[in-house]
């Protein structure tokens, strides 16, 4: 899992029940406060760490990555497990986690300073009662159902992976190359492409009666949009998280409504569970934590959704251009040509577009389908 709402500081200000992130108006231009944030998954053994800078909301600074340094797990029982840089800021490891023990997290930056998170016990997640889907005029809603039988928490905290079959309006049959056009199969206009969620998505039964959880939104598909054009997929994951982890968002989502800015309240109101070892005056953003998880997938055929849901996605600048016979030569090389039209018997001219209109790769996506695919 990718936490890219801790890398642009808008995304602390995320509501805790909503996956509309709230923005600010003010101007950060000074920030460097670290933010860590570790997961523990009892369920596959994975561990996942993610170290970045706090930068403004409106900086397109690409260096907030915090990279080079030394991550580890210690349990309170064994020995410590340290983790590896595997993309920039992202550290990740796989090895026994056991409810029976506790972990603390251990940082130390490329500078030498170090961190370190509070011990934390690994929690037991319910299962997921069901995940679906309600048709909205505006688009399609996803919402989740669970209860804990057992009372084992009253607090849940959902992540998803999403994947998506897509179409291009275009495919390619010619292409200009070294001066020659050639035949290509049109094997490149249908793709699948995923993304990880980077809202966060908190619940808390603690005033309800009965622990369950019901018609809570996880996601919204607009109408229109390039995931409902063919088949979407879902793949939601449940965790449990205690009293103070559910908090902690709570308290970011309500002092930035009140006075503007997550900076205005950061030294002492918002307390995660990691600290400076180096230095205990210094701000440190975010929350180590450990679960189980338990995971359910549905899938979203556009063919079974209602008539006005069924749109195809709106492309931009697939406006078809034509280049005649004989100014192939003047053609640049590589130029796509999804179809010909002929004068007398013979081609005259063949109709081109932007490559991303025939070619379902350039917009990020895979022609072979994923494994949990049907």
């Amino acid at each position: 899992m990718k936490y890219k709402w801790y890398w642009k500081i808008l995304f602390f200000m995320t509501l805790a029940s909503c996956v509309e992130p709230f923005k600010p108006s003010v101007s950060l231009t000074s920030i460097n406060v670290l933010v860590i944030d570790g997961f523990l998954n009892a369920t596959d053994s994975t561990i996942q760490v993610t170290l970045s800078r706090a930068v403004s909301v409106t900086s397109s600074d690409s260096s907030y990555a915090e990279s080079g340094a030394q991550v580890a797990i210690q349990p309170d029982i064994g020995f410590e497990y340290f983790l590896t840089e595997t993309s920039a800021g992202v550290y990740t490891g796989k090895t026994i986690i056991s409810p029976a023990n506790k972990y603390r997290l251990l940082v130390t930056t490329k500078d030498e300073k170090k961190y370190s998170s509070e011990l934390i016990d690994i929690l037991i997640a319910p299962p997921i009662d069901s995940v679906y889907w309600r048709p909205m005029p505006d688009g399609v809603a996803l919402y989740v159902d669970a209860h804990d039988s057992e009372q084992a928490t009253r607090y849940y905290r959902w992540t998803y992976d999403e994947t998506w079959k897509y179409r291009t309006p275009y495919y390619v049959y010619k292409k200009w190359l070294g001066g020659q056009l050639i035949e290509v199969p049109p094997a490149n206009n249908i793709c699948w492409k995923s993304e990880s969620s980077n809202e966060v998505l908190v619940y808390s039964t603690q005033a309800l009666k009965d622990n369950s959880v019901s018609k809570f939104q996880v996601n919204f598909l607009p109408m229109g949009i390039q995931k409902l054009s063919t088949k979407y997929s879902i793949n939601l994951h449940q965790r449990a998280i205690n009293s103070n982890i559910y908090n902690y968002w709570q308290q970011l989502q309500t002092k930035s409504q009140n006075l503007g800015s997550l900076f205005d309240v950061l030294p002492t109101q918002i307390i995660g569970n990691v600290h400076s070892d180096s230095d205990p005056a210094e701000i440190v953003l975010g929350y180590f934590s450990g679960s189980t998880v338990t995971s359910k997938r549905i899938f979203i055929d556009t063919l079974d959704l209602p008539h006005y849901l069924q749109h195809w996605p709106e492309y931009y600048n697939c406006k078809p251009d034509t280049v005649f016979a004989g100014d192939l030569s003047k053609a640049p090389d590589g130029t796509l040509f999804f179809n010909s039209w002929n004068f007398g018997g013979a081609p005259a001219g063949y109709i081109t577009t932007n490559t991303y209109c025939m070619d379902c790769r350039l917009s990020g996506g895979k022609t072979t389908p994923p494994s949990f695919w049907k």
